[in-house]
């Protein structure tokens, strides 16, 4: 028996968070967030994570 877990969250800019973290800490991976100029690592636990799978909208600003 698999056992799936999706959660969805709107993270926004103008409450004053970013994608890019969160992001790479659910995928366990570095990003970096060019419009901030910072990059995030949280590769801790990555081998406990099984899949991961980012999706973006189909018509994003260049």
């Amino acid at each position: 028996m698999a056992i799936m877990f999706v959660r969805a969250q709107v993270i926004s800019r103008g409450a004053g968070r970013s994608i890019v973290p969160a992001a790479a800490y659910r995928h366990r991976t570095r990003m970096v967030d060019e419009q901030a100029g910072m990059s995030f690592s949280y590769r801790r636990g990555a081998s406990e994570l099984v899949h991961e799978e980012l999706a973006l909208p189909d018509q994003l600003p260049d």
